[in-house]
């Protein structure tokens, strides 16, 4: 088998190569498609790949060949995630991760209604803010590409992409609608306020990427860490105390004309406000930023989805709109991404 398809084969990559679904690809029969029905595969192709032969093994479509067609019908069912390879037709209940609360499917509500808005992410009841401000931000500034970053496999379940952290090549995921709640209400991420399932999903499917078992453990983390799994770029740290007012102005401005996430992370004791509004140990979202009369304004999102202290008349909304002045003394850092 020449270079360019062994390429193609590479496992990480395989879900985002559309193929036939028509034909389970478990040839196998071990009922899951892994790299196992890739190996069979790979022995019945000749190494011309315009020459076929033709074994039995690996001819999924029932052409008496084995072709680039069963290569599509293989590569269609093959569903991404260590340990997740489900061919349609097995059992579709994924592992989950351990949680406070009985989970319950949502695979009734929709993945996408209106693409990515940067109030779909509103956390739950775990600090995972860090991440919860990352995506807020990205949906704002890239929401094309959070969009193309989980779909429906049709069956129950979705794929959804990260990046590894040291080749920033793509990997997949699998994970299925099942999410812990409390009388019908998500315990973690929420759905969203058009009742899209994809925030959940995303917080659902970190977990994996991260190695993690449980949810408790995305309590605490840094917002750069997730702009570097969402989009495969870096990210750039500021404190804020190195910048004058009216250089973070200047940076904020440009950071987000030029199309990047920005995000800004309080210190201080979690809960606690550490300058009205703000509240300590917690990340926010950049929304806009804007100058009048020689002095900048900065407005966040609290993905709490809330403003979660009274500040201005709409406390539903999250956003707050704060002078450059509280924001320099609310926030430590500033993280944007390179994306």
């Amino acid at each position: 088998m020449n270079g360019p398809i062994l390429q193609q084969l590479e496992p990480r990559l395989l879900l985002s190569i559309p193929g036939d679904v028509n034909v389970p690809g478990d040839v196998t029969g071990n009922g899951f498609v892994d790299d196992a029905d890739i190996a069979v595969l790979i022995a019945n192709w000749e190494q011309d790949p315009e020459v076929i032969s033709n074994w039995g093994l690996g001819d999924l479509t029932g052409d008496t060949d084995v072709d680039g067609s069963d290569l599509n019908a293989l590569l269609g069912n093959w569903t991404g995630g260590p340990g997740y390879y489900r061919s349609p037709g097995t059992d579709q209940d994924l592992p989950d991760p351990i949680a406070r609360d009985p989970y319950a499917n949502y695979s009734h509500l929709p993945l996408w209604v209106d693409g990515a808005q940067y109030d779909d992410a509103v956390q739950g009841i775990i600090g995972d803010c860090w991440l919860a401000a990352a995506v807020s931000s990205l949906a704002q500034a890239s929401p094309e590409m959070l969009e193309e970053s989980i779909i429906d496999l049709g069956d129950g379940t979705y794929g959804v992409r990260f990046y590894d952290w040291y080749t920033q090549e793509e990997i997949w995921y699998r994970v299925d609608a099942d999410l812990p709640q409390v009388n019908g209400t998500p315990t973690y991420a929420s759905i969203t306020p058009d009742g899209e399932l994809w925030v959940a999903l995303l917080e659902k499917a970190f977990i994996q990427y991260r190695g993690y078992d449980s949810y408790s453990r995305l309590d605490g983390g840094y917002m750069g860490g997730a702009y570097a799994a969402l989009t495969g770029e870096g990210y750039d740290t500021i404190v804020t105390s190195t910048m004058t007012n009216d250089d973070m102005g200047v940076y904020i401005e440009q950071s987000l004309a030029a199309g990047h996430a920005v995000s800004v992370g309080s210190d201080g004791l979690p809960g606690q406000v550490v300058v009205n509004p703000i509240l300590g140990a917690h990340a926010y979202a950049v929304h806009s930023i804007e100058e009048v009369d020689d002095e900048w304004f900065v407005t966040v999102y609290n993905p709490r989805g809330d403003d979660s202290v009274v500040w201005d008349d709409n406390f539903e909304d999250g956003l707050l709109r704060l002078s450059m002045d509280v924001f320099q003394q609310a926030f430590v850092v500033v993280c944007t991404s390179r994306a």
